[in-house]
């Protein structure tokens, strides 16, 4: 069992494809395979808002979803766990 910081900084540490398994906003048990850190499928930076500061939220975490192409963002209250080179890390509830 893992805390749920040390669950995050796995997530956002990992550079490879990792597994997560969430409870969606619906209710609904989701699993998907992610990567944090993905920076190619941005887009264009230099739109007239790009002086303002991202916001950092500290309840999600924004992954991209391997399967759908596409950025997601995970509530860090809703993981169950998280499976890493075959490393299953269970959330410490």
């Amino acid at each position: 069992m893992y805390s749920k910081e040390e669950i995050v900084k796995i997530i956002k540490n990992s550079v490879d494809i990792i597994n997560v398994k969430f409870i969606k906003n619906d209710g609904s048990v989701r699993s998907m395979n992610c990567r944090s850190k993905v920076k190619s499928h941005l887009s264009n930076v230099n739109n007239k808002n790009s002086n303002k500061k991202p916001v950092i939220d500290t309840q999600y975490i924004t992954v991209y979803d391997m399967t759908k192409n596409g950025y997601r963002k995970i509530n860090v209250d809703n993981i169950i766990s998280v499976k890493k080179y075959g490393s299953l890390y269970t959330v410490q509830k």
